[in-house]
């Protein structure tokens, strides 16, 4: 008998694009990208890494409160080397486009790239964040290492130089290739930087998008301001993506926000890489665009434009005192101050002193001039007559940006523990595949690899946290068309006792573990909803994850047979079951009795 199956389209909330917390699996070239961004030893003293200035605890930039509080802009790993702008984060950076420029009320309106000034283009590698990330290996002033030779060499030779070759083809160091190399650690740290361990989609804010939590009164009423009268939105982009994707709180433009010169950046005292001392300026995209023959006509233009940066993250520190920094340049050291320019820059009299710090301009009720007073946007800051009240709680909304928020919220509870085991059948085991089999009611069965299942859950609340934890790989649903007779070769591939117990939803077997792999299933396999044995010729449809249906752990019957990939993510699936079911108590083995196993399993 050949059953319909009807693949049901529910609406699962937003989690499959809200990220992961630290910890859960890289790919390959994600792994190899994160060895190399905290590598000290690719720059010239061995002391400075991608991270020294992108700390993930920091909201993946600059990591000293000191620095922070003064300059903002930080040593390279020569001493009393110092560059000219503060860090930007390097998190959700990867989805900014090749820069390129847009006709818009007959201007040209520049989009994409990175680097405050957007001179990483992506031209060169197609992807900004990669062209990005090959600049600091050879800057003077950052990690100064001589050449793109002496880059490569020290991957070469570094711990996870295999990972490299395996990545990128074992020639890949040879002598002659060391350009080809060179894009390729770059392209290895965007992806990292691409993955959900960077781009984690994990804060308050995310969980309030996925109905999970709300915001308190003071984070609606910030959240209010930021889209109307702040506007904040209007570069801060706070919708969902064309495909539901989390907004980035950016639109990858440029602007020139009047941010006064910071007196304490260390730059101006560079003498030989700045002969101009304080008489300096920084033109940002204008200044690059000065260097192109193909955009030197938009530059004047674009003085003083910076890149808007994502607001994600833009509180995250590892404490209250922490301090962070504000503005391409660093000016700023609060939120509370920054907002406050966006406000009244226009309004309170010029400072004096073009060389005003922020906390003497707060003082003495005044701004510094515009760094570039050409191209200042006044027509979105600089007079929005917020009240005090409503700055504060711009502040308390974009502290709901942080990543780590996520994991920690509870979704649930369980009566009972929630155990793994990999030679038996397990209540960990019995409960995910009920779940995928709950999914559509066109599935008949659900299995499971033990080996997938990588933590167990105590009684008591569950959080996303601990999801993740027992499924940390992302696998997706894969239904796959079988007749009775693969069904049964399908568990025999499950029980070999190589790779762990395959795990069953809505069937009943035994097997012996003794007996010769191949031949371990022992007299019928039992369709439970029917309580009869499995029909040779009549065709069932089985759930399992996405690593099995390629024939993973030995699945090769799964593997040869017509499949199709939901896309969903069965973290997802189990998340949402648990929402909607909890309380819950899980299955108990010693009742359900789905596996009996006889003889002696594999230690």
């Amino acid at each position: 008998m050949r059953k319909t199956i009807l693949f049901c389209t529910v609406a699962l909330l937003l989690l499959g694009v809200l990220g992961i917390p630290k910890g859960h699996c890289l790919n390959s070239i994600e792994t190899l990208g994160k060895s190399i961004f905290f590598d000290t030893d690719l720059s010239f003293t061995g002391n400075q890494s991608c991270a020294s200035c992108h700390d993930p605890d920091w909201g993946w930039t600059g990591p000293d409160s000191v620095i922070n509080a003064g300059g903002s802009v930080y040593e390279g790993s020569i001493a009393g080397r110092f560059g000219n702008r503060k860090p930007p984060s390097s998190a959700y950076a990867t989805p900014s486009p090749i820069l390129h420029y847009v006709i818009e009320k007959k201007e040209a309106l520049f989009i994409g790239g990175n680097f405050w000034d957007g001179r990483a283009t992506g031209e060169k590698l197609g992807n900004p964040a990669a062209d990005q990330a090959q600049g600091p290996f050879l800057n003077p002033v950052e990690q100064a290492l001589p050449s793109v030779v002496a880059v490569v060499t020290e991957v070469c030779i570094s711990s996870y130089s295999g990972d490299f070759r395996a990545v990128f083809g074992s020639e890949v160091c040879d002598s002659g290739n060391e350009n080809e190399a060179f894009d390729a650690i770059a392209l290895a740290i965007a992806a990292f930087e691409a993955s959900l361990e960077s781009n984690a989609f994990t804060s308050k804010y995310d969980a309030f998008l996925a109905g999970l939590v709300d915001l308190t009164k003071e984070e609606k009423k910030g959240l209010n301001v930021f889209k109307s009268t702040g506007k904040c939105a209007n570069c801060h982009i706070r919708d969902l993506g064309p495909n539901g994707e989390p907004p980035l709180f950016t639109d990858f433009t440029y602007d020139n926000l009047g941010v006064p010169k910071n007196p304490d950046n260390p730059f101006y005292d560079q003498e030989d890489f700045n002969p101009l001392g304080d008489d300096w300026i920084d033109f940002g995209l204008g200044g690059f665009l000065a260097t192109r023959t193909d955009y030197v006509d938009f530059a004047a233009e674009n003085d003083g434009k910076h890149k808007v940066p994502t607001l994600r993250n833009v509180d995250l520190r590892p404490s209250p005192e922490s301090v962070k920094a504000y503005g391409h340049n660093g000016y700023f050291k609060s939120l509370k101050g920054i907002v406050h320019f966006y406000s009244t820059r226009d309004v309170k009299p010029q400072c004096v002193d073009p060389f005003t710090t922020e906390a003497d301009a707060l003082l003495q009720g005044c701004w510094p001039t515009p760094e570039v007073s050409a191209n200042v946007n006044n027509k979105e800051l600089g007079k929005l007559n917020l009240s005090e009240d409503q700055e504060d709680a711009i502040v308390a909304f974009l502290k709901t940006l942080s990543d780590g928020y996520l994991p920690s919220v509870v979704i649930g509870s369980t009566t009972a523990p929630i155990e793994r085991d990999y030679r038996y059948e397990s209540s960990m085991g019995d409960w995910v595949t009920d779940i995928m089999r709950a999914y559509d009611h066109g599935i008949d069965f659900a299995l499971y690899n033990s080996g997938g299942l990588r933590e167990d859950i105590d009684a008591g609340d569950i959080t996303f946290g601990e999801v993740w934890d027992v499924l940390p790989f992302g696998n997706t649903l894969v239904i796959v068309e079988l007749d009775g007779s693969e069904v049964q070769q399908v568990l025999e591939e499950g029980v070999t006792g190589d790779h762990g117990l395959v795990q069953v939803s809505g069937l009943q077997f035994t097997f012996d573990y003794d007996a010769t792999a191949g031949s371990r299933i022992v007299g019928d396999v039992i369709d439970l909803s029917t309580g009869l044995p499995l029909v040779p010729g009549d065709t069932y449809y089985v759930a399992v994850n996405d690593f099995m249906a390629i024939g993973g752990d030995g699945n090769s019957t799964l593997a040869a047979n017509p499949q199709t990939d939901t896309g969903v993510v069965i973290r997802d699936i189990v998340v949402n079951w648990i929402m909607d079911n909890t309380p819950f108590t899980p299955p108990d083995p010693l009742v359900e009795l789905r596996i009996t196993a006889n003889g002696t399993p594999p230690l």
